[in-house]
C-alpha cells in the first residue's frame, strides 16, 4: 500500500509528524520518496528536489528499493534559502548519461542552511559531482558514505562567497577518486570560522589535489580555521594529497592522525603529500601515526611569506614517517614579522631515503625563539642532511635537542646553523655515523654556542665526526661518554677564523680514535683563547695529533689533562699552539706517538706530572 501511495503521489510530500517545538513556533520536516530511476517525471529524484525546493520546510529524500542508478540528461538543482536538505541515498548512483557539458554539477545546491548526504555516489559528471554555493546562514555539511568519482572537474566543490556565514564540514566513510580536478574543494571567502573534519575517507587518483581546504577571509577568531584529518587516505593525486591554505594573519589549526599522504605529485613535481600554507599567519599542527611517503615533498608546512607572519607556529610529529620523497621528508618554513616563536617536536618518527633532507627547519626575518626537539628520530639515507635547521632571523635564539636518534648514511648527519644570536644544542644517546661529510655540523656566525653531547656516537663519517664553527663569539662545549672515531678528518673539530671565536671545551670519558687527521682539534685560527679539559678520555691511532689546542701565537692556550690517553698517533699526543698559557698533563699516557708526547709553542708552559 505504501509503495502504491508513493507511485500515485510521485515524489509528493509525505508530511512526517516530526515537529521541532520552540516556544509557540514549530517547523515541519517533510519527507519525499524517490520511486523511479527516471531522469524526470513523477517519482523521480528531480521531482523530489523540485517539491523540496518549494515546500518552505526542512526536507528529507529517500529512495525506494530497486532505485540503483539514475542517469541524468541535465543537472539537478536545489535552492531553498534557510532550510536544510537531507538525502539518504541507500547506495544509489547519480551519473551523466551522455557526458554532455550540460550543467554546473550533477547536483547543485544553493542557499541551503544545512546539507546531509548519506550512502550516495556522484559519478562521471561533465563538471563537478556535487556543487554547493552561497549559504544564506551558518552552514553545516555532513557527508557519510558519500562517493564522488570520475567527474570532469571536482568531486565536491563548496564555496562560501556570499556573506559572513560560518562553515562546518564533516566528511566520513567517504571516497573522492578519479576526479579531473580536486577530490574535494572547500573555500571560505568571508570573515567567519571554517571547520573541516575528515575521518575514514579516501582522496585518491584526482587530477589536482585530493583535498583542498582554504580560508581566505579575515575572521575575528584565533582558531577560525580548524582541520582534522583522521584515519584517511590521500594518495596518487596529481598535485597535493591535501592542501590547507589560510589567508590573512591568523592560524591554521590542524590535527592529522592515522592518515596516509603517499605517492602524490604525479603531475605537479613541486607538490607535497600534505602542504599547509598560512600566507600571513601561523600553523599549529599535531601529526600522529601518519605517513608521507614517495611524494615530491612529504609534509610541507609554511608560515608567512616575505616577512609577513605575526603568529606563532607550533608543529609536533609523533609516530609518523616521511620516506622516499624527491625533496625533503618533513619541512617547516617560517617567515616572521615580530617577536614570535616557532617550534618543531619530532618523536618516534622516521624520515629516510629522501632526495634532500629528512627534516628541514628554516626561519627567516624575525623570531623570538626557534626550538627543535627530536627524540627517537631515524633520519637516515637522505641525499643531503638527516636534519637541517637554519635560523636566519635577525636576533632570534635557537634551542636544539636531539635524543635517542639515528642520523646515518646521509651527506650530513645533522647541520645546525644560527646566524645572529645564541645557539644551544644538546645531543644525548644518538648516532651520527657513515655520513658522507660531517656527522654533526654546528655553526654560528655572530652568536654564542653552548653544546652538550652525552653518550653519543660520531663514527665513520667522510669528514669530521663533529664540526663546530663559531665565527666571532665564544663556544662552550662538553663532550661526555661519547665516541668520535674512524672519521675521514677530525673526530671532533672546533674551529673559528674570526676574532672573538674563543673556545672552552671539556671531554669526559670519551674516545677520539683512528681518525684521518686529529682526534680532538680545537682551533682559533684568527687568534683567540682556547681552553681544553680532557678527563679520562683517549685519542689513539689518529693520523695526525691525538689532541690539538691552537690559540695561534698571540693568545692563551690553557689545558688540563687528567688520566688521558693519546698513543699511536701520527703526530704528537698533544699539540699546543699559543702565545701564552699553562697546560697540565696529569697521569696521562702519551707514549708511542710519531711526534712524541707533546709539542708546545715557547710561550706555553707544559707541566707533565706522571705522564
Amino acid at each position: 500500500m505504501r509503495r502504491l501511495a508513493a507511485l500515485l503521489l510521485g515524489a509528493a510530500a509525505v508530511v512526517v509528524a516530526v515537529l521541532f517545538l520552540a516556544g509557540s513556533s514549530a517547523s515541519a520536516l517533510t519527507s519525499y520518496v524517490v520511486t523511479t530511476d527516471a531522469d524526470s517525471g513523477p517519482g523521480s529524484l528531480r521531482a523530489a528536489l523540485d517539491l523540496a525546493d518549494d515546500d518552505a520546510d526542512d526536507s528529507v529524500i529517500t529512495f525506494a528499493d530497486g532505485v540503483d542508478v539514475i542517469e541524468l540528461g541535465d543537472g539537478l538543482e536545489f535552492e531553498e534559502a534557510g532550510y536544510s536538505l537531507t538525502i539518504l541515498g541507500g547506495g544509489v548512483t547519480i551519473t551523466d548519461v551522455d557526458d554532455s557539458s550540460c550543467c554546473v554539477a550533477l547536483l547543485w545546491i544553493n542557499d541551503a542552511s544545512a546539507v546531509t548526504l548519506r550512502n550516495i555516489t556522484f559519478d562521471d559528471g561533465p563538471n563537478d559531482g556535487l556543487y554547493i554555493s552561497d549559504p544564506t546562514s551558518d552552514f553545516t555539511l555532513l557527508l557519510d558514505g558519500f562517493t564522488a568519482s570520475n567527474n570532469e572537474s571536482n568531486g565536491l566543490a563548496l564555496n562560501q562567497d556570499d556573506d559572513d556565514y560560518a562553515l562546518d564540514v564533516t566528511i566520513k566513510n567517504s571516497s573522492f577518486t578519479g576526479n579531473g580536478d580536486d577530490g574535494a574543494s572547500l573555500v571560505q571567502y568571508y570573515d567567519e570560522p571554517m571547520s573541516v573534519y575528515v575521518v575514514n575517507s579516501t582522496f585518491s587518483g584526482n587530477g589536482d589535489d585530493g583535498l583542498d581546504a582554504a580560508h581566505e577571509g579575515v575572521a575575528d577568531f584565533f582558531d577560525d580555521f580548524t582541520v582534522t584529518l583522521r584515519n584517511s587516505v590521500f594518495t596518487g593525486n596529481g598535485s597535493e594529497g591535501a592542501y590547507l591554505y589560510r589567508d590573512e594573519d591568523y592560524l591554521i589549526d590542524a590535527i592529522v592522525d592515522g592518515s596516509h599522504f603517499d605517492g602524490n605529485g604525479l603531475v605537479d613535481s613541486d607538490a607535497a603529500g600534505l602542504w599547509a600554507y598560512a600566507e600571513y599567519g601561523g600553523v599549529d599542527m599535531a601529526v600522529t601515526g601518519s605517513t608521507f611517503d614517495d611524494n615530491p615533498w612529504g609534509l610541507y608546512i609554511e608560515a608567512g611569506d616575505d616577512e609577513e607572519t605575526s603568529e606563532d607556529t607550533v608543529v609536533s610529529i609523533s609516530g609518523s614517517q616521511a620516506n622516499g620523497n624527491v625533496e625533503d621528508g618533513f619541512t617547516v618554513e617560517y617567515y616572521g614579522e615580530d617577536d614570535e616563536t616557532v617550534s618543531v617536536t619530532v618523536t618516534n618518527s622516521e624520515a629516510k631515503g629522501n632526495g634532500d633532507d629528512g627534516l628541514d627547519f628554516y626561519a627567516e626575518y624575525y623570531v623570538d625563539d626557534m626550538t627543535l626537539d627530536v627524540a627517537g628520530f631515524d633520519a637516515s639515507g637522505n641525499g643531503d642532511s638527516g636534519i637541517e635547521m637554519d635560523n636566519d632571523t635577525e636576533d632570534g635564539e635557537s634551542y636544539v635537542t636531539i635524543t635517542g636518534s639515528q642520523l646515518v648514511g646521509n651527506e650530513w648527519g645533522a647541520w645546525i646553523n644560527q646566524d645572529y644570536a645564541m645557539l644551544e644544542v644538546t645531543v644525548t644517546g644518538s648516532n651520527f655515523a657513515s655520513n658522507g661529510d660531517d656527522g654533526l655540523e654546528v655553526e654560528n656566525d655572530e652568536g654564542e654556542i653552548l653544546l652538550t653531547v652525552v653518550a653519543s656516537r660520531f663514527v665513520n663519517n667522510g669528514d669530521d665526526g663533529l664540526y663546530v664553527d663559531n665565527e666571532d663569539e665564544p663556544t662552550t662545549a662538553t663532550l661526555t661518554a661519547s665516541q668520535f672515531s674512524g672519521n675521514g678528518d677530525d673526530g671532533a673539530d672546533f674551529f673559528s677564523d674570526y676574532d672573538g671565536g674563543s673556545f672552552d671545551v671539556t671531554a669526559r670519558l670519551s674516545k677520539f680514535e683512528d681518525n684521518g687527521e686529529d682526534g680532538l682539534d680545537v682551533e682559533a685560527e684568527d687568534c683567540d683563547d682556547v681552553e681544553m679539559r680532557v678527563l679520562f678520555s683517549q685519542a689513539n691511532g689518529n693520523t695526525e695529533s691525538g689532541f690539538q689546542l691552537d690559540a695561534c701565537e698571540f693568545e692563551e692556550a690553557t689545558g688540563f689533562f687528567l688520566v688521558a690517553t693519546a698513543t699511536g698517533n701520527g703526530g704528537p699526543g698533544v699539540e699546543i699552539s699559543g702565545g701564552s698559557g699553562l697546560v697540565w698533563l696529569l697521569f696521562s699516557d702519551l707514549l708511542g706517538n710519531s711526534g712524541g708526547k707533546f709539542t708546545a709553542d715557547p710561550g706555553v708552559t707544559v707541566l707533565p706530572i706522571g705522564s
